[in-house]
């Protein structure tokens, strides 16, 4: 899986389509999957990964996206 495109249809129907959904992207490294689903209208995700670096580097990249949050955390103990 490289895009959103890839897993619309499965984000659609468990969301049933509202873009007011909450979403936890675990395990998010730099993939550009929240940015595609964000412009999409999916614009309220935490995206997490245990990776400082990752995380620092999509939050600069994504600061026009303000919604979008970006947590160093792991999957396995989270404090969400």
């Amino acid at each position: 899986l490289e895009n959103y495109s890839d897993v619309q249809r499965f984000i659609e129907d468990a969301t049933d389509g509202d873009f007011a959904s909450r979403i936890l992207h675990t395990g998010c490294g730099n993939s550009v999957m929240p940015e595609q689903m964000y412009d999409h209208g999916y614009q309220h995700i935490v995206n997490i990964d245990t990776s400082t670096v990752v995380i620092e580097q999509m939050a600069a990249r994504n600061k026009d996206r303000p919604e979008l949050k970006w947590l160093v955390m792991d999957a396995t103990s989270m404090d969400l």
